[in-house]
């Protein structure tokens, strides 16, 4: 199992996002797309949660996360 990189500026992102309990979209590299929080991240994978639960996500199957809309 490889280490999660602390000193990774994704890895800060990240972390920020689980911080600041910020909402995100996740797409998938199958096209889905979701809108939850983001509740941890590891070294492989990231959980998001959503309206009915939680969705863990490896990371290589992940397109793109982002912060939407709080304003």
């Amino acid at each position: 199992m490889s280490q999660l990189d602390l000193s990774s500026p994704s890895t800060r992102v990240l972390q920020k996002l689980i911080r600041d309990q910020a909402n995100v979209q996740v797409k998938t590299q199958g096209g889905d797309v979701f809108h939850g929080q983001l509740r941890w991240q590891d070294a492989e994978c990231v959980c998001l949660t959503v309206a009915d639960g939680d969705i863990v996500f490896w990371r290589t199957s992940l397109v793109f996360m982002r912060a939407v809309g709080s304003s």
